[in-house]
């Protein structure tokens, strides 16, 4: 399928520096079958540690050689909400699609299969059943009230935004099969960060509500009918909070510039 032809759609990367051999190959990869689809990278910093200037450099020298992408430095660690969230926002397109570095794009046919259905993609979706490839639209992420930044870590964002997303509108998350691409899974994490469940951070799951004896934003309950992702009934009890209330007045009143 020509690019020509296609819907308008981005792609976001996350990454961070003990990945990047992963997000080079990632980023050849894409550009090996789709030669301008604008690339955003949301670029992590490791947790109570200066940025490696030596990174930097290799980030940018990559880039610098590789068209129409576009680094988003976090020069501080932040959580994986943050930076979804961030290339969201910055996309040039409604439509994101968001990868992890940790992917491995195997044939052509991945692009191929996800431009024939973007176009009934109205809010979010995952893919292949994981979150490492997943889409978002910024109406969608609007609707819903983004990822929750307070999960200041790396976890749980998933099972959150599957909750929440069943709780209002009433349906399961989308979800698409998509050929062409297999999630490596990699275990490599940032040492600095207190993990729950492997490589995954303490601090989020204690903040969504399994091992802090119901302080938590969710808690188990016979009486909830929305299982999720958590593998049993959860009800919310923590009220979500307004992010980037003015991404919708920017892009109602951006064509007015």
């Amino acid at each position: 399928m020509s690019e020509t032809t296609i819907l308008p759609y981005s792609i976001g990367i996350t990454t961070f520096s003990k990945r990047f051999d992963m997000f080079k190959k990632t980023l050849l990869a894409i550009r090996e079958y789709r030669k301008n689809i604008p690339i955003l990278v949301a670029i992590n910093g490791l947790n109570n540690t200066e940025f490696d200037e030596t990174y930097r450099t290799s980030v940018l020298e990559l880039i610098g050689t590789t068209n129409n992408v576009y680094p988003i430095f976090f020069p501080s660690f932040r959580g994986y909400a943050k930076l979804v969230n961030t290339l969201v926002i910055h996309s040039p397109t409604n439509l994101l699609l968001c990868l992890n570095d940790d992917v491995d794009i195997l044939n052509e046919s991945f692009f191929d299969t996800f431009e024939s259905i973007n176009s009934s993609i109205t809010r979010m979706c995952k893919f292949n059943g994981s979150f490492s490839h997943a889409c978002y639209t910024k109406d969608g992420m609007i609707d819903i009230g983004w990822l929750d930044e307070r999960l200041l870590g790396i976890g749980e964002e998933d099972g959150d935004i599957t909750y929440r997303y069943i709780d209002k509108y009433n349906e399961a998350f989308p979800e698409y099969y998509l050929p062409g691409i297999h999630n490596i899974v990699s275990d490599v994490r940032d040492d600095n960060i207190t993990p729950g469940v492997g490589k995954y951070s303490r601090f989020n799951r204690e903040f969504i509500g399994f091992w802090n004896h119901g302080t938590g934003k969710y808690i188990q309950t016979e009486s909830s009918t929305i299982v999720g992702m958590f593998g049993q009934p959860y009800t919310k009890v923590m009220e979500d909070l307004p992010q980037y209330p003015y991404e919708h007045f920017y892009l109602i009143n951006r064509d007015k510039l």
